[in-house]
């Protein structure tokens, strides 16, 4: 079963995403999205909305 991989790029007001599937191909466009809990909700939705019932793992970068 294909599942989607999204990276995530954080920062204090605005964050970034990008889908890809299992072979790395770039699923949709990039995602950016509020470093709030309203934000999160509006990326999740639109990674569902990209395969919708796939699995997704979803990866912070770590900032220092």
């Amino acid at each position: 079963m294909m599942r989607l991989q999204v990276g995530i790029d954080p920062a204090q007001n605005s964050c970034v995403a990008r889908v890809v599937d299992d072979q790395g191909s770039v699923v949709g466009k990039r995602i950016t999205f509020r470093s709030d809990r309203a934000g999160v909700a509006r990326l999740m939705q639109r990674v569902e909305a990209l395969g919708p019932g796939l699995p997704c793992h979803y990866f912070v970068e770590a900032s220092s």
